[in-house]
C-alpha cells in the first residue's frame, strides 16, 4: 500500500510540473492542488541607462506556502537581446537560461532581479519574456506564468556615428494650385561615420533633390561612400496633386543604420481643385469574412459570391477630408474594378456599426441601405463600374457624418473577384468613393 501511495505522489508531481522547454509553458497544467507562484506584473520596464537594479516581484496564490519547493524562471529573449551583454539575473542564470527561485514555508511573495547593461550601439527598445514554470516541492507554476521586461532605449543616435541637421521645419511653402511646384527651399545634413546610405523621403505632395532645378522625386538615396564631409544640401519642393483642398503636411524622413530616423516638418496649402473628388479605399479598409468568423481583409481581390454570408465584402472611407458643402455635391458614386467578368449580377448593401466600433465578430446582414438593394450590375474585366451612392451619402455629409462603413452582399449572379485595397502600390485598381460637384 506504501508503494502505492508513492508512485501515485510521483504522478500527480508530473501532472502539476510545467516545462521550460523553449519557454513554451502548458497553462492546463496548473490544477490549484499546490500554492501557485504568480507573477505580480506581466509588464515591467527599465531604462538601457539605469544603473539600479529592477525587481520583478512573484506572488503566492493559494498559500502561504506549507511545504519548501521552487519554480524555475526561463528568460526568453528576443534575436537582438545577449543575456550577459545587454543584462543580467540575480540568480544568474544556468545554461538553459533559467533561474530558480526557492518558496519556503509560510512564505507569500519572492523576487529576482534584473541588472541591465548600457548598449550605445543601440537604438531600438528590447524586450525579455520571464516564463515561470517547473513549480517543484509544495508550490507550482500558477496562471500568471509570463512577466514581458522591455529594456528602454535612450539613445535615437548610435555612439559611432554622428549627425548634424539644419533644421527640423521648413518654413510653410504656401497656397500652390494643384499640378504647379512651388518655389524650393533646402536643409543641410552633415553625417560622420556612416555604414550604410542616406535616404531621404518626402511625404506625398512633396518633393526632394540634390539640385535646386530637379528633378524632383519622392525618395533620395546616397550611398555611403559617396557622402561628402562637407555638409550635404536638399531641396524640397511642394507640388500637390491630391484633388483636394486644404492644407498637407507631413515630415520628409531620414533614416540610415545606427539612428531611430530624423524628422523635418513641411506645410503647404493645395488649391485650385474641383470635383470630381476621388477618395481611394484605405489599406485598411477592405475585407471579408471567413467561416470561422474571423475577419481577413487587405488583399488584392474579394471574391463576391451569391448568397454567401463570408463571401460579402466590407468596406470604410474616410471622407473628412471634403471640404466642399453639401449643397454644392451633384453626385456620389462607389467605384468598382472586377478581375474577371461577371454579368446579371444583383447586389445590396448594407450600414456596419460593429466595424467601426473595432468589433472583431462578423457583422450581420442587417440595416439595409433602400436606395441600394437588389441594384443590377455587370462587371466587365480590369473595367470601372459605377453605382449612384448620392442617395445615401449626402444627407449624412450634411448631417455631419464623414466616417462611411458597409458591405456589399451578392443576392444572384455569378461570383465575381473585386480589387481590394492591397490591389497594388499605385491606387490603380482600388476601389473609391467619387464625390461630383459639377
Amino acid at each position: 500500500m506504501k508503494r502505492i501511495f508513492i508512485h501515485m505522489s510521483a504522478a500527480i508531481a508530473m501532472t502539476i510540473s510545467v516545462a521550460c522547454n523553449d519557454g513554451i509553458l502548458d497553462t492546463s497544467m496548473y490544477d490549484g492542488r499546490l500554492p501557485a507562484i504568480n507573477f505580480t506584473s506581466s509588464t515591467v520596464s527599465i531604462d538601457e541607462t539605469d544603473s539600479k537594479t529592477l525587481n520583478i516581484p512573484l506572488t503566492v496564490y493559494g498559500g502561504p506556502v506549507a511545504e519548501s519547493g521552487s519554480v524555475k524562471v526561463k528568460i526568453v529573449t528576443a534575436s537582438d537581446v545577449v543575456y550577459g551583454e545587454d543584462f543580467t539575473t540575480i540568480p544568474v542564470a544556468d545554461e538553459s537560461g533559467c533561474i530558480i527561485i526557492p518558496f519556503e514555508c509560510n512564505q507569500t511573495d519572492a523576487a529576482f532581479s534584473v541588472k541591465v547593461i548600457n548598449d550605445p550601439e543601440s537604438i531600438a527598445d528590447k524586450t525579455v519574456t520571464f516564463n515561470l514554470c517547473e513549480g517543484q516541492g509544495g508550490v507550482q507554476a500558477g496562471g500568471k506564468y509570463s512577466c514581458i521586461m522591455t529594456i528602454v532605449n535612450k539613445d535615437l543616435t548610435a555612439s559611432w556615428l554622428t549627425l548634424e541637421l539644419s533644421t527640423s521645419l521648413l518654413p510653410d511653402f504656401g497656397s500652390v494650385a494643384n499640378g504647379e511646384v512651388s518655389s524650393p527651399q533646402n536643409f543641410s545634413l552633415t553625417c560622420s561615420g556612416l555604414r550604410d546610405g542616406v535616404t531621404f523621403t518626402a511625404p506625398s505632395g512633396f518633393g526632394l533633390s540634390l539640385q535646386q532645378e530637379g528633378p524632383y522625386a519622392n525618395t533620395l538615396y546616397v550611398a555611403a561612400a559617396d557622402y561628402p564631409t562637407e555638409p550635404l544640401t536638399v531641396w524640397a519642393v511642394f507640388e500637390p496633386v491630391s484633388g483636394l483642398d486644404g492644407e498637407k503636411s507631413g515630415n520628409i524622413k531620414i533614416s540610415t543604420s545606427g539612428t531611430a530616423g530624423l524628422n523635418i516638418a513641411v506645410s503647404g496649402t493645395e488649391t485650385g481643385n474641383s470635383g470630381p473628388f476621388y477618395f481611394v479605399l484605405p489599406k485598411s479598409g477592405d475585407g471579408f469574412w471567413n467561416e470561422k468568423k474571423l475577419k481577413i481583409g487587405n488583399t488584392a481581390t474579394m471574391t463576391l459570391t451569391p448568397g454567401n454570408l463570408s463571401g460579402d465584402i466590407y468596406y470604410s472611407f474616410d471622407l473628412s477630408l471634403l471640404s466642399i458643402p453639401a449643397d454644392e455635391i451633384t453626385k456620389i458614386t462607389l467605384m468598382q474594378k472586377a478581375a474577371a467578368e461577371a454579368s446579371d449580377c444583383v447586389v445590396s448593401f448594407y450600414e456596419i456599426t460593429y466595424w467601426a466600433n473595432g468589433d472583431v465578430v462578423r457583422p450581420v446582414r442587417d440595416n439595409y441601405i433602400p436606395s441600394l438593394s437588389n441594384i443590377s450590375v455587370a462587371y466587365p474585366a480590369d473595367t470601372f463600374i459605377e453605382i449612384d451612392f448620392t442617395e445615401y451619402i449626402k444627407p449624412k455629409l450634411a448631417a455631419g457624418q464623414t466616417m462611411f462603413y458597409f458591405g456589399e452582399m451578392m443576392n444572384s449572379g455569378t461570383a465575381v473577384p473585386i480589387y481590394g485595397a492591397n490591389s497594388n502600390s499605385d491606387f490603380t485598381n482600388n476601389t473609391r468613393i467619387v464625390v461630383y460637384d459639377e
